[in-house]
């Protein structure tokens, strides 16, 4: 994976180089790394943890194409309590105790995440669910009025999300570590509202081919 070195705070920019310079400048060269091979070739994992107080179902998958068509349609699913899995299986349901996702990238390679913690007595109905619902967006594919939120959701994020020195610089690291370069607001801007609804639509098989995770905490034979 790729390292970046990031200083921040009330400092001398020259100096912070000079040093940064003086610590890191004798390193041996990296070596070139072969790309991520990110294949999926078992489509799905079960883990038994007999007596851990909860269950977790989870998702993962790589990216193959615009990481932001995949993320859009990520958001759309799954977005705190809201998108379609958090509304059906938390608010209406009740199943779900938290809802997670995440993008991993190093500027090549990149995989999405989906990972939920669940009550141990409704594990299988809720995997049912859960499961069903992702299939779903074969018959039922996101809708312009979901694409134009993700946008908007994107859009806003990458200026109100990052709050400390530390989140603000880790946003740029990792920006970096993707693009090879810093984004102006009206890049990311322009960039995001160029996805179209249509992009999102021609991944969808291509995002129903990842990997599922169980943990079950339940015991022996359940």
């Amino acid at each position: 994976m790729p390292v970046v070195v990031v200083a921040v705070g009330d400092l001398d920019e020259d100096e912070a180089l000079r040093l940064l310079e003086t610590a890191f400048s004798n390193l041996p060269p990296p070596r070139p790394l072969p790309p991520l091979d990110l294949r999926v070739r078992q489509t799905e994992v079960r883990v038994t943890l007999p007596g851990k107080a909860q269950s977790q179902i989870g998702y993962a998958v790589p990216v193959t194409s615009s990481p932001l068509a995949w993320r859009m349609l990520l958001y759309i699913l799954a977005h705190d309590y809201e998108g379609r899995l958090g509304k059906e299986l938390i608010a209406r349901r009740g199943l779900l105790y938290y809802l997670g996702t995440g993008y991993r990238s190093d500027g090549r390679a990149g995989w999405l995440s989906i990972v939920a913690g669940v009550n141990p007595d409704k594990l299988d109905e809720t995997r049912a669910l859960f499961f069903g619902m992702l299939g779903a967006l074969h018959d039922h594919p996101p809708t312009e009025a979901e694409v134009d939120e993700a946008r908007q959701h994107l859009i806003g994020r990458r200026l109100t999300a990052p709050m400390s020195n530390e989140e603000i610089s880790g946003a740029y690291a990792r920006e970096w570590i993707e693009r090879g370069r810093l984004l102006t607001e009206e890049d990311w801007e322009r960039e995001v509202r160029g996805v179209t609804r249509e992009e999102v639509l021609a991944i969808v098989p291509a995002f129903l081919a990842g990997v599922r995770g169980v943990v079950d905490v339940r015991g022996p034979g359940r």
